[in-house]
């Protein structure tokens, strides 16, 4: 198991608990509207917020990749209506954003 970030923690689940922190120094957690929780619950919390946090990295890398190759499919549709139509401004224009990717 890694290090609790205890930052992530406390971010995730306790939302509306208003903190501040120096470093990731569990001693160092100061709260304005509640009480802090103890080290023990926010090191038995980390292993979900670690999974939730891994997921949502990889949930961020998919969308990345669909938003690419939904882009891809605009430009090649777009690159066919200009064959079709012989528009070269088009077709070159699009020839070399390829070329810079």
């Amino acid at each position: 198991m890694s290090t609790p970030i205890y930052s992530q923690i406390l971010s995730k689940r306790y939302p509306t608990l208003q903190w501040e922190m120096d470093g990731n120094d569990y001693l160092s957690i100061t709260a304005t509207n509640g009480p802090i929780p103890s080290q023990a619950t926010l090191d038995a919390l980390w292993p979900g917020v670690e999974t939730q946090l891994n997921i949502e990295i990889e949930i961020a890398d998919k969308i990345q990749i669909l938003q690419a190759n939904y882009l891809l499919q605009i430009q090649v549709i777009e690159a066919l209506r200009a064959i079709s139509t012989g528009d070269k401004t088009i077709i070159n224009s699009i020839l070399t954003l390829w070329d810079d990717s």
